[in-house]
């Protein structure tokens, strides 16, 4: 089983309402939890970039990034980035 495999086994059991980006399987990190809060899925946020950036240019990753994905509100799921 893949990385990626194990995360989301680990989301469905935990909170199968979790958020996963499709087309950012690469970026998924693993699972963040909070106290008082369902966990949701981790994503990094420079490999995320790094994956739109190979059909656009950075600065066109980061604004798509911010604004589609960071802004937009799925549910109280919502996955959280990671930045380094």
């Amino acid at each position: 089983m893949s990385r990626y495999d194990e995360i989301v086994e680990r989301l469905k059991d935990i909170n199968p309402e979790a958020v996963l980006l499709t087309g950012l399987e690469e970026a998924l990190m693993g699972v963040a939890f909070s106290f008082g809060k369902l966990d949701v899925a981790l994503y990094d946020y420079q490999k995320c970039v790094e994956i739109f950036s190979r059909t656009m240019t950075t600065e066109e990753a980061i604004e798509y990034l911010n604004f589609n994905v960071l802004g937009a509100h799925f549910s109280e799921h919502n996955p959280v980035f990671f930045m380094n």
